[in-house]
């Protein structure tokens, strides 16, 4: 099916408005066959699975079609606890999803932490009008890209092989040679450009 820009445009919209509220329910802890009964309906009339999971990669089941990745939600425990305000309490898949989170959801979003280096608990809240000051970092393996904005744009499955690499360490020299560390305002920054609902429509409008 060809759709005029407008058409296009209209069609992103409503796609990323219903993928916001699927990682809402999938944050306050629901199972995705749950999800998937309660919006079926506007799932077949948007294609959502197979634009989704199928063509974006949005969300990542492993191979006994568990859900393990919803960019920025974890549906399985992680190290970064994120509280959503309107929303709940749950995790994110790496240390840049759980900042991107507020841009996602355009909440306040209180993050809970460790630094991978030695192992202390970190906690802040962030949003669109209040960026704290820390001193912490984040590193991430580059694999063959430049950016982690590269590596989301390459529309690769990264639960498994980036994901849990992408963490907090107290500071710039406790990073591994091998990977590449941002400060923390650049990673808030970051975060916004990959997990902003601007973001997410954009990404999602590519495979329509």
């Amino acid at each position: 099916m060809t759709l005029e820009l407008s058409d296009k445009e209209e069609y992103a919209d409503k796609l990323t408005a219903l993928h916001i509220r699927v990682l809402g329910e999938l944050l306050a802890g629901k199972e995705y066959d749950e999800i998937r009964s309660k919006y079926q309906k506007a799932f077949n009339l948007l294609n959502y699975e197979e634009i989704i999971i199928n063509r974006a990669n949005r969300l990542t089941f492993d191979e006994d079609g568990i859900l393990i990745g919803a960019y920025p939600v974890s549906p399985l425990p992680t190290q970064h606890r994120i509280t959503v305000a309107g929303y709940g309490t749950g995790y994110a898949m790496c240390a840049i999803d759980a900042l991107g989170a507020t841009h996602t959801f355009k909440s306040a979003v209180t993050i809970e932490s460790t630094t991978t280096d030695d192992g202390n608990s970190i906690q802040f809240t962030l949003s669109a009008k209040e960026i704290p000051e820390s001193d912490v970092v984040v590193a991430f393996d580059p694999l063959q890209y430049d950016s982690l904005q590269e590596l989301v744009a390459s529309n690769a499955q990264l639960a498994v092989d980036a994901c849990p690499l992408i963490n907090f360490y107290s500071n710039k020299s406790a990073v591994p040679e091998n990977l590449k560390s941002m400060d923390f305002k650049t990673a808030i920054a970051e975060s916004k450009a990959i997990f902003s609902q601007d973001a997410i429509k954009a990404h999602i409008r590519k495979f329509l």
